[in-house]
């Protein structure tokens, strides 16, 4: 072999060390190194599959293989310091059926199947303006034992983003409808899901087949109408000294509050609101004596702002009550004060719950209209009354309601015209 021959020799041969030095591989030898890798590959891959559907990798495995791993270790509880188990820790909730199915129909869910292991619950909603009586009428709910109605879950702002989204003409959506579809009902089910689980929130309420959302707002937007909706309506006048009550309560001397958010542009405002709170925070019921100094002339922002907003939530409930007959139920706070026992078992047969399986009304559940009768001034469920605004009314007032709220006022009935 001459020397040409061997150096022809030499370059057919394959090695790593000629690899590395970047000598050159013939096309074949190319060839023959792309197919052991690709054969290595695909001896992985049905490795890969089989451990999938075996035992050993249940993390890695089928979607099925994890869902039996996630429900083992949801029915082992993990033991906690001092030798208390995990679901001891959690109380009531370790009871929940996290493991069943959970199928929401309009505000039918339905927990377990349609079997006879299936668990059937309504969901509603209670709306209204803040310091209407939500808390009241929830209260008198929650006196069945099949009824469990918790709040504020408050999702006024996701509701209204969901309303844009659905309504705007620069996304997808607006282009495909049916991607609208999904995220309503996607929103709507974690919405169910969150309700079920408060369940479980004390007073945890084993029997509840009414699961509701007490939230102090409007019913528009009405994202969901599949879902009954209570809406508890007080005259706006009595809603207006109510609130001003409320924040004197809450809100501390020389903070911010919920107030002063809402309607802060006015200095003068906010100075004279300043010198009720001191007169408040001395004696509690200083405004029972001295009522003409609870709205004077420097309230006219916050007075106007909430007759604003109280005929607002009225015009919604008008707007929703025609669209979705037989879904709304409107309920008048001082029906409710003549009678609550006739109020609230129409409530009841509202929903579909028997109303003769109700605890009575009594003072300990705070279910008694007025709550007794006795006014705790400083207290959140402070008096309760019909008609108190007329306790502190004055010129200004009246015609600073009127001019916000006065043609809600008499389209709800609590005037026959604006001429009170």
């Amino acid at each position: 072999m001459n020397g040409r021959e061997a150096g022809r020799e030499q370059k057919m041969k394959f090695g790593w060390g000629q690899l590395r030095r970047g000598g050159r591989v013939p096309l074949t030898r190319e060839l023959q190194i792309y197919g052991i890798l690709v054969l290595l590959a695909l001896k992985l891959l049905v490795l890969f599959v089989f451990f999938s559907n075996s035992q050993v990798f249940p993390v890695w495995g089928s979607e099925s293989q994890r869902e039996i791993l996630f429900k083992r270790q949801d029915t082992q509880p993990q033991q906690l310091e001092g030798g208390e188990s995990e679901s001891e820790s959690k109380g009531e909730a370790a009871g929940r059926d996290e493991d069943e199915s959970f199928v929401r129909e309009g505000n039918v869910v339905t927990v377990g199947g349609k079997g006879p292991r299936g668990k059937t619950f309504h969901l509603f909603q209670l709306r209204g303006h803040m310091r209407s009586g939500t808390h009241w009428v929830a209260n008198l709910l929650n006196l069945h034992p099949q009824v469990d109605i918790k709040g504020e879950y408050n999702l006024l702002p996701l509701l209204n983003g969901m309303d844009t989204t659905l309504k705007s003409k620069v996304n997808i959506i607006h282009k495909y409808p049916a991607f609208g579809d999904i995220l309503r009902n996607g929103i709507g089910d974690a919405i169910a899901r969150m309700m079920y689980d408060a369940r479980f929130l004390k007073p945890v309420k084993h029997d509840a087949k009414w699961l509701g959302d007490r939230s102090p707002h409007s019913i528009l937007p009405n994202i969901f109408p599949e879902f009954p909706t209570i809406f508890i309506l007080r005259d706006g006048r009595d809603v207006i000294v109510s609130v001003i009550f409320h924040m004197l309560r809450t809100c501390r001397p020389g903070e911010s509050c919920a107030l002063h958010k809402w309607y802060g542009k006015n200095n003068a405002t906010l100075v004279e609101f300043a010198a009720k709170q001191t007169k408040y925070s001395t004696q509690k019921d200083y405004f029972l004596s001295h009522p003409q100094e609870l709205i004077t002339a420097d309230d006219e922002e916050w007075v106007r702002g909430l007759g604003r907003s109280w005929a607002r939530l009225y015009e919604d409930y008008s707007k929703v009550v025609k669209n979705t007959p037989g879904k709304i139920l409107l309920v008048k706070y001082e029906d409710l004060h003549q009678n609550a026992t006739v109020g609230r078992d129409r409530m009841f047969r509202f929903l579909g719950a028997d109303p003769a399986k109700a605890a009575p009304i009594s003072l300990e559940t705070r279910t008694n209209a007025g709550f007794g009768g006795k006014a705790n001034w400083a207290g959140f469920y402070r008096k309760g009354s019909m008609s108190e605004w007329k306790s502190f009314e004055n010129e200004n007032f009246k015609r600073w309601v009127k001019e916000e709220a006065g043609a809600a006022l008499v389209a709800a009935g609590y005037e026959a015209t604006q001429n009170w």
